[in-house]
């Protein structure tokens, strides 16, 4: 009795152990892969194998291949990915078909890939400036994944995201994904598989030591697409926040707050100006209408 006893109290503590020992040893130990994956899929057509990619994207994966010789770039389609989770992860399947936005299943299966391959995806909107070669070596002996920060508040974005295989983070996303919908097509897929998304996986988990988060090295551009020249001496890309998949969507709370956002100085002042005028005309005249 006593021995089963024991049993269930070392055996957790040394499962535990042991994992933690793997994962340090072997996994934080592995270089980050290179290989940089594109996602590209029809959005009339899920699982159309032949989808068209506009001219200005193919140009900017020609300029990241340029860059990146020794770097294996790869171009997933929505046939591929369909068919990629079914064979690997057949347990996600039912929940990536799910999704009810083309967008999500392309944010989704990005953590499937990168758990898998690992590597570095990126958006076709980002153009980059110098191979991410050095970057990686910089960075992979400390940091199992590296993000950027769009420069709004510290939120996270999913745009670029450079990963190891099997990552604890990538899949806890993967994981932790439910449908939310609130009503709006811009908030339900940045709270189910975007920005807001990630953003709240990372705090969840008490902002790992193992992530880090790039400022200025893969993000200069800020979310009202700013772009100081200062920030490209150590810069390796940027997006140019396209927005693709916001074309031909009425996306009112995403435009208020962009216009919120970007003008919050002038914002501000008129607020501050609209207080003393209220103060010093309104209140005074309020005054001397009672004296009178």
């Amino acid at each position: 009795m006593r021995r089963k006893w024991m049993e269930w109290i070392y055996l957790p503590i040394y499962t535990f152990i042991v994992h933690k020992f793997i994962y340090i040893i072997i996994i934080r130990r592995m270089s980050i892969p290179r290989i940089i994956h594109f996602i590209w899929m029809d959005f009339t057509n899920i699982l159309n194998p032949n989808p068209n990619i506009p001219e200005k994207y193919r140009e900017n994966v020609e300029n990241v291949k340029r860059l990146n010789p020794t770097f294996k770039i790869k171009i997933w389609n929505g046939y591929e990915c369909d068919q990629f989770i079914q064979k690997y992860f057949p347990s996600y399947y039912q929940r990536y078909i799910d999704l009810p936005y083309p967008i999500q299943k392309c944010d989704y299966i990005r953590f499937f890939i990168l758990f898998h391959y690992g590597g570095i995806y990126s958006d076709f909107d980002r153009i980059s400036i110098r191979s991410y070669e050095n970057l990686l070596k910089i960075n992979e002996k400390e940091y199992d994944v590296l993000l950027g920060e769009i420069s709004l508040y510290g939120l996270l974005n999913n745009d670029i995201m450079i990963s190891k295989k099997g990552d604890l983070f990538i899949k806890r996303c993967m994981d932790e994904m439910k449908i939310q919908e609130v009503g709006n097509f811009f908030l339900d897929v940045t709270f189910t598989t975007g920005p807001l998304y990630i953003t709240k996986i990372y705090h969840q988990m008490g902002r790992p030591k193992n992530i880090k988060i790039l400022k200025n090295e893969i993000n200069p551009t800020n979310f009202c697409n700013d772009l100081p020249l200062s920030n490209f001496q150590e810069s390796y890309s940027f997006t140019t926040l396209d927005n693709s998949w916001l074309e031909g969507k009425k996306n009112i709370f995403f435009r208020l707050g962009k216009c919120m956002v970007c003008n919050i100085k002038q914002i501000i002042i008129v607020f501050i100006l609209l207080i003393l005028f209220y103060i010093f005309v309104c209140k005074r005249y309020k005054i001397k209408h009672r004296t009178t």
